[in-house]
């Protein structure tokens, strides 16, 4: 029955006859004729286009006599991959007219680790767009109000609150634009990720970093002009004494927040909050306190961390925060100062959140004292990683060896069947493990206490 899933009497025979006797087995067989082909119900490549752009082109879809239920084989990958680039190529040209510098396809997930970043800078909205938002947000107060301490809204209002929200979001999400002259130094790639076309902008290519500090510098950084008529040294005084002059302020400065802790903390919250969400160059902070977020060991694993609970729990947290700061970086001083103290530890907690790095590099001995300080923060959250993590096939089965997947299966679920387990392919044990500890809250040592 596996070998009569292809017409090709030849290969049937080769099959059969190169495979030892222990590994002519149903699965074997059908693995070994398969192993040049596209399997259609597991590829993102065929999710992506769609089976029937495939035949349309002329592709051959070879389908299994027994399996009638399975949605077959595709026998030609260079087709399959060309229909993949082409539609990807109709994504990237619309990417291409945003005014980026360059654009590239990819027919995997990017070394996005390879790049560095630029963020869009927040702009004021239009009229008509700001009295649109005003309109809805108190509409959406009134429905608030207007069914405060009912256990559910009504459908209609359900619906409509649904629908403000989203426009809500939409208008916000308009208010964002990049820097032309940023732009201009930086691209985008258009690539296929989990069965859909995924556009990672903002790019920023090794050689150009040097040209992008240039025009940083140029936007804010560089010295600022002084009132017209007043010596460079201020108030006629010689540099050096404005210096130790200064140098008097900056102690007093600090012994007068060294008591206001309140104020401390909007200090603090504020110079990690133009950091992670403005640019702190141009404007910048009067605590010398540095974020070097283009370094963060995490950014060379982000195809990691997309599809995690972890990384998608931060980058909503982002966007939510994004949405209520204020536009203007000039603006956030105030802000802070007329928000309530909870408001500010709660932005406080999630700027300070991005500067912690638990990550063991390959060097490092596991009783680094970092890593032990991490350990420490772990203990203080009670973080149990089962919560955030599950081991999948790509992410970890096929990244260890067979027999640490057998171990795993054997721990989590008593694996009764290890003999029949281990004669799989290692594509296959994987697939198998991922399935069976999806819902065993399993975890590799290296994640607990």
């Amino acid at each position: 029955m596996a070998l009569a899933m292809t017409d090709d009497r030849a290969a049937q025979e080769r099959v059969w006859e190169t495979a030892p006797e222990w590994r002519r087995t149903p699965q074997a067989l059908r693995a070994a004729l398969t192993e040049s082909k596209v399997d259609a119900a597991t590829d993102r490549r065929i999710h992506f286009i769609g089976i029937e752009a495939y035949t349309a082109a002329g592709g051959h879809l070879e389908r299994d006599l027994f399996q009638p239920e399975h949605e077959g084989y595709l026998t030609d990958p260079a087709l399959l991959d060309r229909l993949v680039a082409e539609k990807l190529e109709a994504v990237a040209a619309a990417v291409r007219a945003e005014g980026w510098g360059w654009v590239e396809i990819s027919p995997g997930h990017p070394p996005l680790h390879e790049y560095g970043r630029i963020r869009p800078a927040r702009v004021p909205l239009s009229p008509e767009a700001a009295a649109e938002l005003a309109a809805l947000e108190s509409e959406r107060d009134g429905l608030d109000e207007r069914y405060d301490g009912e256990a559910e809204y009504p459908e209609e209002a359900a619906t409509r609150l649904e629908a403000i929200e989203s426009r809500i979001d939409q208008i916000q999400e308009d208010a964002e634009a990049y820097r032309p002259e940023e732009q201009a130094l930086a691209g985008a790639i258009v690539a296929l990720s989990g069965g859909e076309a995924a556009v990672y902008r903002g790019l920023v290519r090794k050689a150009d970093r040097s040209k992008l500090e240039g025009v940083r510098a140029g936007n804010g950084a560089g010295p600022q002009a002084t009132p017209e008529g007043e010596p460079e040294g201020q108030a006629g005084y010689s540099g050096a004494l404005t210096e130790s002059l200064t140098a008097q302020r900056t102690a007093a400065l600090r012994a007068a927040l060294a008591e206001r802790p309140d104020l401390a903390l909007v200090a603090v919250t504020h110079n990690l909050a133009l950091q992670t969400f403005y640019r702190s160059y141009q404007t910048p902070s009067a605590l010398e306190i540095r974020v070097n977020q283009e370094a963060s060991v995490l950014v060379r694993h982000e195809a990691d961390l997309e599809p995690t609970r972890a990384g998608k729990a931060l980058e909503e947290a982002r966007g939510a925060w994004e949405r209520q700061l204020p536009r203007d970086p000039g603006d956030l001083w105030a802000w802070l100062l007329a928000r309530e103290q909870s408001a500010v530890l709660e932005l406080l907690a999630w700027c300070a959140a991005q500067t912690v790095n638990a990550v063991r590099l390959p060097h490092q001995h596991p009783g680094d004292a970092r890593l032990g300080a991490a350990d420490r923060l772990a203990e203080a959250l009670a973080l149990d990683m089962a919560d955030w993590w599950r081991p999948t096939a790509a992410g970890f089965f096929m990244r260890v060896k067979r027999e640490q997947a057998m171990d795993a299966l054997v721990e989590a679920t008593g694996a009764k069947d290890v003999i029949a387990l281990s004669k799989l392919k290692k594509s296959e044990l994987a697939a198998e493990a991922e399935k069976r500890l999806a819902d065993c809250r399993w975890l590799p040592s290296i994640f607990k206490p």
